[in-house]
């Protein structure tokens, strides 16, 4: 595999670890969650939470200095055409807006789009509010303060937008700013300003149970996919080690990899704290057990990888210590309780091996090693040290 593909799939690796991570946190703390959620609907019905979900509406977050490629941006907004100017004032940033237009992709939940609602502050003659739909339909309404104020508070909900378009509106949704042609002074450099803006946008709030399962589906969802499709079934033996990775939209194999510690196992024995689910141990146990046995060098006590199709250690092949390390003193404090003294006692040596040999002059620890003859190896940025 080229490298521009490696950097791709393991972006993709790393992208999957941080959503399932906060599944499995989700898992812990989903009966909190649902009972500090929004407000309960009508008998039998889900309860629903309202959130703001534009970014940055109050136009105070920090831009960048001039000497920045982003210089000139204002932080989640995306402009075109537009002469844009932060305006502090008593406390409240103007966003003062003059040609072109600002936008922002808000995220919704379809089936209770109905309850979308926009809302801010609008200073000056006119200004326009788009919706921008995923079929590209531009929901237009032009806002005017009354005669005599040049301030506006406004208020849409969808409903506004449809009736202005003539359709039903569908996601993604797009809000955009502008100050409209033809106003008054526009060609002479008229501006519209803005700020204290919102998009509420109506979420489930499942109670704590229904939350909990739904989450509890997904997880084995994930973990099903990884038991199928990455197991290391190749070679003269097969074991617990994860060998395989694999297109997340077709399930086809993209590449094969060495046995050893993976970010998996990590997400999983944590799900398995609150979902004592079997097929999940089965599969947990099936790994701990070859890891022991086939992942740390019998002499020198370090991690190393495992050739899943010759079935041979690699034990010239460097690998980085921190995560192995974590993984024992995890299963040691949490993990199934058989396993516990031997997941110790191999923290333990790994500790004692990195103490003889990888202590640097500076003080700080290299953070890899040949699992063959202990050698230390400092190919990585400091702050992995």
């Amino acid at each position: 595999m080229d490298t521009s593909t490696t950097r791709i799939v393991r972006g993709r690796i790393a992208a999957f670890a941080r959503g399932l991570t906060a599944l499995v946190l989700l898992a812990h703390i989903a009966p909190a969650v649902a009972q500090g959620g929004g407000g309960a609907g009508a008998s039998g019905e889900e309860p629903v939470f309202v959130s703001n979900l534009l970014r940055n509406g109050n136009f105070k977050t920090p831009v960048a200095g001039p000497a920045s490629e982003l210089a000139g941006r204002i932080p989640w907004w995306k402009s075109e055409g537009a002469s844009l100017a932060l305006r502090p004032e008593a406390g409240v940033v103007w966003l003062e807006l003059g040609g072109g237009f600002i936008e922002q992709t808000v995220p919704v939940y379809r089936p209770l789009l109905d309850d979308l609602i926009v809302r801010g502050r609008l200073r000056g003659e006119r200004g326009q509010v788009t919706l921008v739909d995923g079929a590209g339909t531009r929901a237009r309404i032009r806002l005017q303060p009354e005669p005599g104020s040049h301030e506006l508070e406004f208020e849409l909900p969808l409903a506004d937008f449809e009736d202005a378009a003539g359709v039903a509106l569908v996601p993604p949704l797009r809000l955009r700013l502008r100050t409209p042609q033809g106003a008054p002074g526009t060609a002479a450099g008229r501006t519209s300003s803005w700020t204290d803006l919102k998009v509420l946008v109506a979420l489930p709030a499942p109670r704590a149970p229904a939350l909990r399962a739904e989450i509890v589906a997904l997880l084995d969802e994930i973990f099903s996919r990884w038991f199928e499709r990455g197991l290391d079934r190749v070679g003269p033996r097969e074991t617990g080690f994860v060998c395989h990775g694999f297109d997340a939209l077709s399930g086809e194999r993209v590449l094969t990899i060495p046995g050893g510690w993976l970010y998996l196992w990590e997400y999983l024995l944590g799900a398995l704290e609150s979902e004592p689910n079997p097929r999940w141990r089965a599969a947990f146990d099936a790994f701990l057990d070859d890891y022991l046995e086939l992942g740390i060098h019998p002499d020198t006590g370090l991690p190393r990888l495992w050739d899943c199709v010759a079935d041979v250690p690699l034990d010239e092949r460097v690998v980085e210590l921190a995560p192995n390390l974590r993984f024992l003193l995890n299963v040691h404090e949490r993990g199934p309780e058989a396993s516990r003294a031997r997941a110790l006692a191999a923290a333990l040596r790994m500790g004692g091996a990195v103490l003889a040999r990888g202590v640097l002059p500076d003080g700080s620890i290299a953070p890899k090693y040949q699992p063959s003859d202990g050698e230390p190896n400092t190919d990585a940025p400091p702050i992995r040290r």
